[in-house]
């Protein structure tokens, strides 16, 4: 699966960093980016639970512990020697838009009561949920439901990620149009938009790297633009640098990010330093 799209609510950004769970995110990241999933249209109750075992088999290996009967799915810990620095948990959510009101509950619950102290919730993103043809919960939907249905959810550390599919070429050449929606709440894949474009600003970071050397390494690792299908030499490439804070609190990256400036997403992301 590919990661399309972010959004932290409530300082989740800065207390991961703080909390030492940054790790704990990248962990998770590289389960769904190394997980295969391919929806072919009109999937059914059963292929959606196929889906969902084939995560669960991903968490189970990576160290994640299901949670209680009434928590969240999953749940891991970060540790100093025998000490218990911070919980990150997480709710997988690919199914219908009716269930995702009690996921958002029950992260809520979780975090309200300090049982976890930031909370995840994976959902598929507009093209996921477009292949499966059926009213399944996307990112749009969920953020929603945080923003508007629970108001204090807003408030609290709370990320939201959008996952999508490992689409067939036939299905990789069709294009579908954007989701209405801002570039403000544009929160995608790695980095947000103006991280992004404060890096590109950036004349003596952009000297300092030259993408024919990146495009050496990873060129043919890039993947298309997922709404328009553009390939190669019509996406953008930027070195970009994460802000001076997340330096600061341990959790600074670099590396090329791969972009459609005409559709304003993120294609991939080539991490080269982290600290």
């Amino acid at each position: 699966m590919k990661i399309t799209q972010m959004k932290f609510f409530g300082e989740a950004r800065q207390k991961i960093c703080r909390v030492r769970l940054s790790e704990l995110l990248f962990d998770l990241q590289e389960l769904l980016l190394s997980t295969r999933v391919e929806a072919g249209k009109g999937v059914d109750a059963a292929a959606l639970t196929k889906i969902r075992e084939t995560l669960d088999a991903q968490f189970r290996a990576r160290g994640w512990s299901a949670s209680a009967l009434g928590g969240v799915d999953w749940l891991k810990r970060v540790c100093h020697g025998q000490t218990l620095m911070a919980r990150l948990g997480v709710e997988v959510h690919i199914g219908s838009t009716r269930g995702i009101a009690a996921d958002v509950a029950r992260l809520t619950n979780e975090l309200e009561s300090g049982q976890i102290d930031v909370g995840v919730l994976v959902v598929p993103d507009r093209p996921f949920a477009v292949a499966m043809q059926d009213a399944i919960a996307t990112f749009e939907v969920a953020t929603r439901a945080i923003e508007e249905e629970y108001e204090d959810a807003g408030a609290l550390p709370l990320v939201v990620l959008a996952v999508e599919h490992d689409r067939s070429l036939e299905r990789a050449a069709v294009k579908t149009d954007p989701p209405a929606q801002s570039n403000a709440d544009r929160d995608i894949d790695q980095f947000a938009w103006e991280e992004i474009e404060a890096s590109r600003a950036d004349r003596q970071l952009q000297q300092d790297h030259d993408p024919r050397y990146a495009k050496v390494l990873w060129g043919k690792a890039v993947n298309p633009c997922s709404w328009c299908g553009r390939q190669g030499e019509d996406l953008s490439w930027v070195y970009v640098s994460s802000p001076a804070w997340t330096w600061q609190s341990l959790c600074g990256r670099e590396g090329w990010i791969v972009v459609c400036d005409e559709c304003r997403r993120q294609t991939d992301f080539f991490l080269t330093i982290m600290n």
